[in-house]
């Protein structure tokens, strides 16, 4: 998800979801000005459950989530199950997550 312009980016929903030989970033959630922005205004990302991702293969790519700043972020990522061959990610450094500038994950129950 790249939110490039105001938008509110929310409630969205990734379950039961089979990767294999994932590369480079398992996910890519940013807040950010690019090239194709109309608006000189950033938006958000909010409210996005991860459950059940299985990701196959040599190494687990990392997860990035950036915000253009503190106030634009990408918050309430709910994460309940990430696994890498068949061992679960139970916080930031075993799912390979990067958090910047604002940005938050959550590790618990996906309702």
């Amino acid at each position: 998800i790249h939110n490039g312009d105001r938008a509110l980016i929310h409630d969205v929903r990734y379950e039961h979801i089979r990767v294999e030989n994932a590369q480079q970033k398992l996910f890519d959630f940013k807040v950010l000005k690019s090239r194709y922005s109309k608006d000189e205004q950033r938006g958000f990302i909010r409210d996005i459950a991860i459950k059940d991702v299985f990701v196959f293969g040599d190494e687990l790519p990392p997860s990035i989530l950036r915000g253009s700043d503190n106030d634009h972020g990408v918050k309430n990522v709910r994460i309940d199950g990430l696994y890498h061959d068949g061992k679960k990610g139970e916080n930031m450094l075993s799912a390979h997550i990067i958090t910047e500038s604002g940005s938050e994950v959550v590790f618990g129950e996906v309702l």
